[in-house]
């Protein structure tokens, strides 16, 4: 399993736009990618999870991905949350 904390940065948070492309791009991993917030567990593959959770600008947030192909998937998290979910 690897691991990394961040900050979530865009202006509006995980919104509805951000969850989808965090849901697509991790929907093509075999890993398990979870999102620690205020210890809670979000799955980043569930598009509801990730909307529930109401993440904001600036929550703490520790990403783990834990599987075959764990690096290129928390590589990719970490690419979208650290370009505020840009493309």
């Amino acid at each position: 399993m690897l691991s990394k904390d961040l900050v979530i940065q865009n202006e509006h948070g995980i919104n509805i736009a951000a969850a989808q492309l965090l849901v697509n791009a991790m929907s093509k991993y075999s890993s398990s990618v979870i999102l620690k917030v205020n210890d809670k567990a979000i799955n980043s593959k569930s598009i509801i999870s990730l909307m529930i959770a109401g993440i904001k600008k600036g929550a703490q947030v520790t990403v783990e991905a834990n599987g075959k192909d764990e690096e290129a998937a928390l590589a990719e998290v970490v690419s979208l949350i650290e370009n505020g979910f840009e493309k």
